[in-house]
């Protein structure tokens, strides 16, 4: 029974590992131009929501595209890695939204329902960390906002 236990500690300690370090090459990626100006380079990235978290230096004040699970919550506007995370209130794996006075009434708000996964275009920012200081960073001048599709579970 104890190699048994021990085999079974020793496979998830290699699985996790596995995980690990797929997370940390996926998110030291380069990020995607969205929209390049060939005399002012890049002028958005299209980029994971992982590599924000991991990387914010490399985006700090850049104009980003990016995807994740959406949060309209009075204290708790915010991007989250998945909804997991904003149901156990993970804010390391989310960054603040600073949506303007006029969001909710604005037509950018339409196709953007709260507790749906979404993209986003706005200014990123390392130092703005959110309502007490919480969340991995923020997304500022937030213009753009889609519901993204989800595809069927077969």
């Amino acid at each position: 029974m104890n190699a048994t236990l021990h085999v079974a500690r020793k496979i998830r300690r290699i699985a996790t590992f596995s995980i690990l370090g797929l997370f940390a090459f996926f998110a030291s990626g380069e990020p995607r131009c969205a929209d390049l100006d060939t005399r002012q380079g890049c002028k958005r990235f299209d980029v994971s929501l992982v590599q924000l978290i991991a990387n914010p230096d490399q985006f700090d004040g850049k104009r980003v595209v990016v995807g994740g699970f959406l949060s309209l919550e009075f204290e708790g506007r915010a991007l989250y890695l998945h909804q997991d995370d904003f149901r156990v209130g993970n804010t390391s794996n989310a960054v603040a939204l600073e949506l303007p006075a006029d969001w909710l009434t604005s037509t950018a708000s339409i196709d953007c329902p709260s507790y749906r996964y979404v993209r986003l275009e706005g200014e990123f920012s390392s130092q703005n960390t959110g309502h007490m200081g919480a969340f991995s960073g923020s997304l500022k001048s937030v213009e753009r906002c889609g519901q993204q599709r989800m595809r069927p579970v077969q």
